[in-house]
């Protein structure tokens, strides 16, 4: 590959190939470099070391598994209450960090590794999330911005442990999971039918 045809988006899906096949400790630059027939300083050239090289990675992940899937789910629904929005919401992201966690551990493993060092990859992460969040509320709600924001933020915080990946081992257990996530909205939801609509 000519290194004027290289672009990030090359080096991080090769990365995750990688990254998937080997694991992260056998993962190196020089592995990725080999891969797209560069050397490992062009691969410098883009990220200027492998925890880098790891975060962005993390970060892209996030958004073509979970963030990408979301991000209509604010502007439809049109005929939903708020709460079953937010529901809608929180239960799509629980659904899609499970199936990561069953179906690309590596990957999801070295989400859940990321986001501890990397505070900057998981404040991004949880900043979208909140986004969407916010948004529903001020779809639905006489709220003003702060208070949909800080109503974003109590929801995503309340149902962390279902869709957070310090939790993953929690999520094996299916139904005790499902329960407890029925059993933490089934309080959520009279606070959400205290508001104001539009």
């Amino acid at each position: 590959m000519k290194n004027a045809l290289l672009t990030n988006e090359q080096i991080l899906a090769t990365t995750e190939n990688l990254l998937r096949q080997n694991g992260v400790t056998k993962t190196a630059v020089t592995d990725v470099a080999k891969a797209l027939n560069v050397s490992h300083a062009t691969i410098y050239n883009y990220f200027p070391n492998k925890k880098t090289l790891l975060a962005k990675a993390t970060e892209n992940w996030l958004q073509v598994e979970i963030i990408n899937h979301l991000k209509d789910i604010p502007i439809t629904a049109d005929t939903l209450s708020v709460e079953q929005h937010l529901y809608r919401y929180i239960d799509m992201l629980i659904k899609l960090k499970r199936k990561s966690a069953a179906k690309d551990s590596a990957l999801f493993a070295i989400y859940a590794k990321v986001t501890v060092s990397e505070t900057k990859v998981l404040a991004h992460h949880i900043h979208q999330i909140h986004q969407h969040l916010t948004l529903i509320c001020q779809r639905h709600l006489t709220l003003a911005d702060e208070p949909c924001h800080n109503l974003a933020r109590f929801i995503f915080s309340a149902t962390s442990k279902f869709h957070h990946p310090a939790h993953a081992n929690e999520w094996l257990e299916t139904a005790q999971s499902d329960a407890d996530f029925a059993n933490v909205w089934a309080h959520i939801q009279p606070l959400l039918n205290n508001y104001h609509t539009r």
